[in-house]
């Protein structure tokens, strides 16, 4: 059993263990599936785990949460390394993220272009 259903009260904690149940303990899929930001869930999670009403080793922040956490994957502080970088750039930085973004998003979809063009790439030459 990863959450025992019958012992939670609180009606918000309910609402989350149901929708990580119904979308594979996955904390983006259940946040999106409540119209919640993903911290909402963490901070329902860590209340669960505390009062032991969900197991520990119930994996809700997917696959890079799981390296950081087992793997060793450093995920670091973008606040902190932004520091090394001049202001110009970091000006630049905070203006290309688009309203109702986070700069995560924006970083994450800069790497997944790049990611796309190297399976592009890829492709090309294989054919």
């Amino acid at each position: 059993m990863k959450i025992d259903f019958d012992k939670i009260t609180n009606d918000r904690w309910i609402k989350v263990a149901r929708a990580l149940e119904a979308n594979g303990y996955c904390a983006t899929a259940a946040a999106s599936a409540l119209g919640w930001h993903r911290q909402q869930i963490y901070d329902v999670v860590h209340r669960l785990k505390r009062h032991g009403l969900i197991q520990k080793d119930v994996i809700v922040s997917g696959y890079l949460g799981t390296q950081a956490r087992t793997g060793g994957l450093r995920l670091g502080k973008i606040t902190e390394v932004s520091r090394e970088y001049d202001l110009a750039f970091q000006r630049w930085l905070v203006k290309q993220v688009p309203e109702e973004a986070s700069l995560a998003d924006l970083l994450l979809s800069m790497a997944y272009d790049v990611y796309m063009d190297e399976v592009e790439e890829k492709g090309r030459k294989a054919a």
